[in-house]
């Protein structure tokens, strides 16, 4: 029976490299589930970043 997981977890990972637009990182938790934590100095780079973040690391 398929169950959709991945066969391991994902990896810590920076997912920003330029700091001027924020910081983003993704972290395994428990389970088929991963946390992505961000900062940035607006709400709207912030919106910004996690949309990126969204579509570039977390839609596959």
């Amino acid at each position: 029976m398929e169950t959709g997981f991945a066969p391991a977890p994902p990896t810590f990972q920076a997912l920003t490299e330029i700091s001027q637009d924020g910081l983003a990182v993704l972290t395994p938790l428990a389970g088929p589930a991963a946390l992505v934590t961000a900062i940035a100095s607006d709400g709207l780079r912030l919106r910004h970043l996690l949309n990126t973040t969204h579509s570039t690391h977390l839609s596959r």
